[in-house]
């Protein structure tokens, strides 16, 4: 049995619904427990295999370590889903009135066909309406 944090049910299930999958099997796991109690878990990285050649790295961490050793720090929430004709990267989904972005990278059939593309904000601009995304609405 994989103990796990709680909010990584939340990368896990990122990572399903980008590959519309459920994952095959652990690839790597690595799991920090809380200092002040071994039973609690602080942060989990881990890969995991899906069908048709895919992997997720996912990574979660509740109790990162103090900026400049009294700033405390965003807890930081990641998933990067990596298949055939590219990859998604999705930054703290979970909170994103906090910071959030997506990255999506395409594979072309050469380095310079390969094309990155990073969404902070939703704008519609390629819709035909006068909605205004804000920096602050979920992804």
């Amino acid at each position: 049995m994989i103990s796990s944090l709680s909010c990584s049910g939340y990368i896990i299930n990122a990572s399903r619904y980008v590959l519309g999958s459920n994952p095959t099997d652990v690839l790597h796991i690595q799991l920090n427990a809380y200092p002040e109690d071994k039973r609690v878990d602080r942060s989990m990285r881990a890969v995991l295999e899906f069908p048709n050649d895919a992997t997720a790295a996912i990574y979660a961490d509740l109790g990162m370590p103090k900026h400049l050793g009294f700033i405390p720090r965003m807890p930081s929430i990641s998933v990067l889903v990596d298949g055939d004709s590219g990859s998604v990267y999705l930054n703290n989904f979970i909170a994103p009135s906090l910071y959030h972005y997506i990255t999506v990278k395409t594979k072309g059939t050469g380095k310079e066909d390969t094309k990155t593309q990073t969404v902070k904000a939703y704008t519609f601009s390629h819709l035909d309406t006068s909605l205004k995304g804000e920096t602050w609405w979920t992804t």
